[in-house]
């Protein structure tokens, strides 16, 4: 009946596909500890890859509520959203990803989604741009470099994203000439 014993089980039904034992478990870990994110998390996880994303919304973001400088948990938030495939839910997961990616920038799932979710709304200069992000953080100067001129030919020079896009360029460019030596 312990806090561990609960988390344990949650994640071996999770594993064995018994996700209706799985959610019982997590709602007794929220039932001990109803202000704890990371068992809304968990639960909102269950729920997101089993096909259950609206059901999801609700729970992460109480899950972000009581965590609301943790990226991860708002990244999670940010992809049951951008997942749905609706505009009004593109723009809702932006600023929850911008602040994800604002806090942890070398997050790249949350600059994966934001990508997405730019994209979508039609904000292709800023998708090339977080997607440029990604890549830089990823640790992959070439494709860095190549969303990140995109993104330059996207915005107005001496604006910051323009000036971003620049320097990941730059700093893309230098990296993948000294790989290619």
């Amino acid at each position: 009946t312990s806090i561990a014993a609960h988390y344990a089980r949650v994640y071996a039904y999770h594993k064995a596909l018994e996700w209706d034992l799985a959610l019982k478990e997590a709602d007794a870990l929220i039932e001990k500890e109803p202000h704890n994110p990371f068992f809304y998390e968990i639960k909102g996880q269950i729920l997101f890859e089993n096909g259950h994303v609206e059901q999801s919304l609700p729970i992460f973001e109480s899950a972000v509520a009581y965590a609301p400088h943790e990226p991860l948990v708002a990244t999670a938030l940010g992809q049951a959203m951008v997942s749905l495939e609706k505009e009004d839910m593109m723009e809702k997961a932006i600023p929850i990803l911008e602040d994800a990616t604002r806090i942890d920038p070398g997050n790249t799932f949350a600059w994966f989604n934001l990508a997405k979710a730019y994209s979508w709304i039609g904000q292709d200069a800023k998708a090339s741009l977080a997607t440029a992000e990604r890549f830089f953080s990823a640790g992959v100067p070439p494709q860095a470099m190549m969303h990140a001129r995109r993104a330059m030919e996207g915005f107005k020079p001496g604006t910051p994203e323009h000036l971003r896009a620049q320097d990941i360029f730059f700093v893309s460019q230098e990296a993948t000439e000294r790989m290619e030596r």
